[in-house]
């Protein structure tokens, strides 16, 4: 059983060695309970291909702290959009992806998840976080339920202070309940805070790239919805949301845009409930009044 953990590089080559620590922290929690059979594939694609980033460099820095060469480079590939470098050690691997134009966050994430091999895999922000024994805790509830998606609590950051992302149980109940999102909210912060099983993730998804950045992953969950996948939810908070002005979440006047390049992804949808699409429109028509 393998998971794969996919990053969207955009200018932040200062955040890769810390992820890198984090995902091996997290593989090692495996090990220490005794799932020797899991391992963790970690994928970085770099969007901004003309940030030169030397993986080698990293993998050092990150092999002299572990003191021992346990990750070595074990081959390069050119498949004509993107480079591909793999550093492997028994269990755990880094894979480094250099998009040869920038793509956006949704087909950049989509260039990952080509390339993964996991049975789950889950989207993780260069700038938010998860504790070490997340995709453990994940895993298991993944598991035991045999959910689709596993969606986990944790905290959003602001001006270095934090919040729960759910404060009650119930609020996290309605992870699983299509009407919210389609008559109230967006009731997942962002796919950091998730497991997917890689096979059900919806092939309209990965073929059609949506236009404007921000709500790929409210589209990825609608997709899901109505291809009938299962929810579930942890209440472990086990995830940390990192909210700056600068971030599409923040944005309105982003998010608009990119909410309603998802209508219109919907509407060229085959077999999509057109009324849901009427009610999306209308109730974000509402909100921005």
């Amino acid at each position: 059983m393998k998971i794969s953990v996919i990053t969207p590089i955009y200018k932040g080559q200062k955040y890769i060695n810390r992820l890198i620590s984090m995902m091996y922290s997290n593989y090692m929690q495996f090990i220490s309970k005794k799932f020797n059979d899991i391992s963790v594939e970690y994928i970085l694609v770099n969007d901004s291909p003309d940030k030169k980033i030397n993986m080698d460099k990293h993998m050092d820095i990150f092999n002299k702290k572990q003191k021992s060469s346990i990750l070595v480079k074990q081959k390069n590939i050119n498949e004509g959009y993107i480079d591909i470098e793999h550093y492997y050690m028994k269990g755990f691997s880094v894979i480094f992806i250099n998009n040869h134009t920038n793509s956006g966050i949704h087909q950049t994430r989509v260039n990952g998840l080509n390339i993964a091999s996991g049975d789950y895999v889950m989207f993780l922000d260069q700038d938010d976080l998860i504790l070490k024994k997340a995709l453990i805790k994940l895993y298991e509830k993944a598991t035991q339920t045999n959910a689709d998606i596993v969606v986990a609590n944790g905290y959003r950051r602001w001006d270095k202070k934090y919040s729960p992302l759910y404060k009650r149980s119930m609020a996290q109940s309605l992870v699983s309940k299509e009407d919210v999102y389609i008559y109230g909210t967006d009731m997942i912060f962002s796919p950091g805070q998730c497991l997917i099983r890689k096979a059900v993730i919806p092939r309209d998804w990965c073929k059609r790239r949506l236009t404007v950045n921000g709500c790929d992953d409210f589209l990825l969950w609608l997709l899901m919805f109505h291809e009938k996948r299962s929810f579930c939810a942890i209440e472990d908070k086990i995830y940390i949301h990192n909210d700056t002005v600068n971030s599409y979440s923040s944005s309105y006047e982003a998010m608009e845009r990119s909410f309603y390049a998802v209508c219109e992804f919907l509407e060229q949808t085959d077999g999509y409930d057109k009324k849901k699409i009427q009610i999306l429109r209308r109730r974000y028509a509402l909100k921005s009044k």
